[in-house]
């Protein structure tokens, strides 16, 4: 089978999109002096460059960064730009290690996150077994690596964090029960306006959004762009690196602390909602007030998560056609029409006054077309259960 030519140009196309052609050489960015002062371990933060003989060499090493104070159970795994030397994201590693969190910055083949590359985070899992929460984000063509890591493997990964990066739709992640933040600077000039918006449809629906102002594309790292100022298709920043730094590291660290707060739930109050999901009567929809007052006695379930269409909710999870067939048989049963009561119940008595009438009618048209793909019905109740005539 001939396999179409797009296939082949992808990794370029990533390589154009994410880091810019470099002029004259192909030559990864080096890192600048901060960048390597940042690769000395201090009293916060031990430092060490990690050899994996299993790697090949040139490329066999990542960088880790633990804080001194014991205890540690969550990390991040950081995966560099396109081009970029690993080093240059060291003063960001140290400084979020310094807030409790193991920090390890990997090293790719060739520079580039793509291809076995993207499968070097296993090993650093398998290499931290007392980490208990793993996030994983990337600058640029690095977090789209990263972005394809997770889509293979969520059993290792509870969170993603995006610096000026985007999963593209080779590595959406929209489908998947997991946080995620993307922090992008509004002056930059290779992660566009567009590619942010085409983002919030790969991404998780309850990704956080952090725009830096003023922040471009080149100061997500510490590498030298000489003689540019910027690295090729950037725009110039109107803040300092050093801002735009601190502002990075501070949303990464305030992200991973969010593993912090929900121990008991697996899924890390996935809805952001301030509810842990252990206890969240709708845990993937945002209803901090917890609503339930459909049906009027309430069951159990938040009113954001009830899908009161699904008649036959012991056999799906959808309302479909069939559950439509159902509503219209009970639609116009009324006080002087066959009442609902609890000897005759009606399919679509969803504020349980005795009647199926057009308030009944929208809320069912609200719920239609939701199915396994689409916005899932959950656990349900219905007929004389839901009104307990």
């Amino acid at each position: 089978m001939k396999i179409p030519k797009i296939v082949f140009l992808m990794p370029v196309l990533l390589i154009i999109i994410f880091s810019g052609v470099r002029q004259g050489t192909a030559d990864s960015f080096p890192p600048l002096p901060e960048a390597l002062d940042a690769l000395q371990s201090d009293a916060a933060v031990t430092v060490t460059e990690v050899t994996v003989p299993e790697w090949p060499a040139g490329s066999n090493f990542y960088f880790s960064f633990e804080p001194t104070a014991p205890g540690a159970t969550i990390g991040l795994i950081i995966y560099p730009g396109a081009l970029v030397d690993p080093r240059s994201y060291a003063p960001a590693a140290h400084a979020i290690a310094a807030q409790g969190y193991v920090t390890v910055i990997v090293k790719m083949i060739d520079d580039l996150a793509l291809g076995a590359s993207v499968e070097r985070a296993t090993k650093i899992i398998n290499d931290y077994p007392a980490i208990e929460k793993w996030a994983i984000g990337g600058h640029s063509m690095g977090g789209f690596g990263a972005c394809a890591y997770t889509k293979n493997h969520t059993e290792n990964i509870d969170g993603v964090v995006l610096w000026a990066a985007y999963p593209s739709n080779l590595a959406r992640l929209d489908d998947k029960i997991i946080k995620a933040i993307s922090i992008y600077g509004t002056n930059d000039g290779l992660f566009t306006p567009d590619e942010l918006e085409e983002s919030r449809t790969h991404l998780p629906p309850y990704t956080q959004w952090a725009p830096i102002d003023g922040g471009n594309h080149t100061q997500f790292g510490w590498y030298d762009t000489s003689p540019d100022p910027v690295q090729p298709g950037d725009n110039p920043a109107t803040i300092t690196r050093e801002t735009q730094q601190n502002i990075i590291v501070q949303g990464s660290a305030d992200f991973l602390n969010n593993f912090n707060l929900c121990p008991n739930d697996p899924n890390n109050d996935y809805d952001n909602d301030a509810v842990c999901g252990d206890v969240d009567n709708c845990p993937n929809k945002p209803n901090q007030g917890q609503e339930d007052t459909y049906p009027p006695a309430g069951n159990g379930l938040g009113d954001a998560c009830e899908c009161e269409g699904n008649f036959n909710c012991s056999a799906d999870q959808d309302v479909d056609g069939s559950d439509a067939a159902l509503f219209k048989t009970d639609f116009g049963r009324n006080s002087f029409n066959r009442k609902c009561v609890a000897t005759d119940i009606c399919n679509g008595d969803f504020s349980c006054d005795g009647d199926v009438d057009g308030t009944d009618a929208a809320l069912f048209k609200l719920d239609f077309g939701r199915n396994q793909f689409n916005n899932p019905c959950p656990a349900c109740v219905g007929g004389g259960a839901w009104c307990g005539y």
